[in-house]
């Protein structure tokens, strides 16, 4: 487990979180529901370490950490192969592996940006650049992967076909992933468990284990539209958009 145990955080008189605690298994894929702005960033940069927090404790994650972000963050003077080869080639894991076994050319096909490998990040448009973003996150062996809403943007095709390589690559990796969305047929899509927000500060409204088999994760799926209804409406005094 990930255990955030009573933790408190406030920019000036903003009151971010407030005796907030909350338990993430490892090696599997969990997701923070929630509206906009009850703090999930800035949980996850708690996690990641990029900010402290005020009081309480954050244990059982370690520094083998990759982080999508809303924002691409590419290297804008390389090229796509160049921003994913800086991965590669800076992690000592993979650092002396020879280019053709680095898995780079199967990760720009999966996200098919094979024919732009060579293109700088500012000819290419937000969602290629995003998925770009994407591929560099699972490139690295990082045991935790924390994602902030990472297919905000994107089409529904390419995002059921990225659904299916993320999935992919949790059942071959077991990485411990925190995903933290808005939608909730994203957090279904993807989820073994689902912890609803309520507004800032939060709290844990209400937890759901998700055992439906991946496959039977769509609106034909009687379990599925059971548990999407049950979703909803315990966020429909939330006042947010889950769609």
């Amino acid at each position: 487990m990930i255990y955030i145990s009573s933790i408190s955080k406030s920019y000036g008189e903003k009151v971010v979180f407030k005796d907030f605690s909350v338990n993430i298994p490892r090696g599997k894929i969990s997701c923070l529901l929630g509206p906009s702005g009850c703090g999930k960033t800035t949980l996850l940069d708690i996690l990641a370490g990029l900010a402290d927090c005020d009081s309480g404790t954050v244990s059982g994650i370690n520094d083998d950490i990759a982080y999508v972000f809303q924002e691409d963050r590419l290297l804008p003077w390389a090229t796509v192969r160049e921003n994913l080869e800086f991965i590669v080639h800076n992690t000592r894991i993979l650092s002396k592996a020879p280019r053709e076994n680095t898995g780079i050319d199967s990760f720009l096909k999966t996200v098919q940006l094979t024919e732009f490998e060579n293109y700088f990040p500012d000819q290419l448009s937000g969602g290629m650049r995003q998925r770009v973003a994407l591929a560099r996150a699972f490139i690295h062996p990082a045991t935790t992967l924390l994602m902030d809403e990472p297919f905000k943007g994107l089409d529904y095709k390419l995002k059921l076909k990225l659904f299916e390589f993320l999935k992919d690559m949790w059942e071959r990796t077991e990485k411990t992933i925190l995903l933290v969305t808005h939608d909730v047929d994203e957090a279904l899509i993807l989820s073994n468990s689902i912890h609803l927000l309520s507004d800032c500060p939060p709290i844990v409204k209400k937890q759901w284990d998700v055992t439906i088999s991946y496959k039977n994760r769509n609106i034909k799926n009687e379990n599925y539209l059971k548990l999407r209804s049950q979703i909803i409406a315990n966020i429909s005094d939330e006042g947010f958009n889950y769609n």
